[in-house]
């Protein structure tokens, strides 16, 4: 009888601290959670080798979110041909919202959107020269905002607590499950240190790996697309970082910015935690703010001049 009441005590205690661990486990949204990230693509434009003088056209670009964040910003159209003939005038653009993405039984529904440019009527090419040749090539520019947050757990020890009584929380550590959705700018990986303080306060130091992974973009200031200033002028973004409820200072970060003109950054935080048990498990988070440009282009298009408008020149 001892026996089993032994047995039952011991099962109470394992499902006691696992449910008081568990409530540790950050609720950010992993890549293989958000999919595909976020798609610009074409849904029509002119795909004839040759577009033909005074023929009508029109341009589609679709966008397709899979982050479980809104997309919020700006698609414009650009031709390389010059404006004097005509095709896509200057100022081409089109402000985007689009949704979160939904999570239903672990699967991602993307929420999408097209554009179509212009929105009423076409566009067409007039007064090609006979002598030059003309050839086109339109792109789509998409500015958004990033709103992202990054996280993974942390574990703190009281100072003089031997690192081999408790496990998986050494003083010096190199953390590189970091949960994040897919974005252009993420955390590659987080070093931390501890520093003792007194016998149950600590100061935490963390070394945070800041890295541009998609590099056919290009980052920019997240207040630039409502400001006349130059988008890619020094470009900044917003951080912030927190281990629990202690807000971190962060070295470089000025009025909760900092710059980021590299393809890799570390900014380095630190703070001061009080630990009243022997361990201490909690969230770190980053907060992520900034603005990003992708684009995409097609093939070149022949423009061909017409001899029946020539004539009539």
């Amino acid at each position: 009888m001892k026996k089993e009441i032994f047995i039952l005590l011991l099962l109470t205690l394992l499902l006691t601290s696992c449910a008081a661990v568990s409530k540790f486990i950050p609720s950010f949204a992993s890549k293989e959670e958000a999919g595909r990230g976020l798609i610009l693509s074409w849904e029509e434009y002119p795909q004839a080798e040759y577009l033909d003088e005074a023929e009508p056209f029109r341009l589609v670009a679709r966008i397709e979110n899979n982050l479980n964040y809104p997309i919020q910003g700006q698609v414009c159209l650009h031709q390389t041909a010059p404006q004097r003939i005509g095709g896509i005038p200057s100022g081409s653009c089109r402000t985007i919202n689009i949704p979160a993405a939904e999570q239903i039984d672990n699967k991602i529904f993307e929420q999408s959107d097209h554009y179509v440019f212009p929105e009423t009527g076409n566009y067409e090419y007039r007064g090609l020269s006979q002598d030059l040749p003309h050839e086109t090539k339109f792109i789509a520019e998409l500015d958004y905002i990033v709103d992202a947050k990054a996280g993974t757990t942390l574990c703190v020890k009281q100072p003089g607590i031997p690192e081999n009584r408790v496990n998986n929380c050494e003083d010096k550590q190199t953390i590189t499950d970091i949960q994040q959705p897919e974005m252009p700018i993420e955390i590659d990986k987080v070093e931390k240190s501890l520093t003792a303080q007194s016998d149950n306060q600590l100061r935490l130091n963390l070394n945070v790996y800041v890295e541009l992974r998609d590099t056919k973009g290009l980052p920019f200031s997240p207040d630039a697309l409502s400001s006349n200033m130059n988008i890619f002028e020094r470009p900044f973004i917003q951080f912030e970082a927190r281990y629990g409820n202690v807000p971190l200072l962060c070295q470089g970060v000025q009025e909760g910015r900092i710059r980021f003109d590299k393809s890799e950054k570390v900014i380095k935080c630190f703070g001061t935690v009080l630990v009243d048990a022997e361990t201490l498990q909690d969230v770190l988070e980053l907060h992520l703010v900034y603005g990003y440009r992708t684009s995409i282009e097609t093939p070149i298009i022949k423009l061909r001049r017409s001899e029946v408008s020539g004539a009539l020149i």
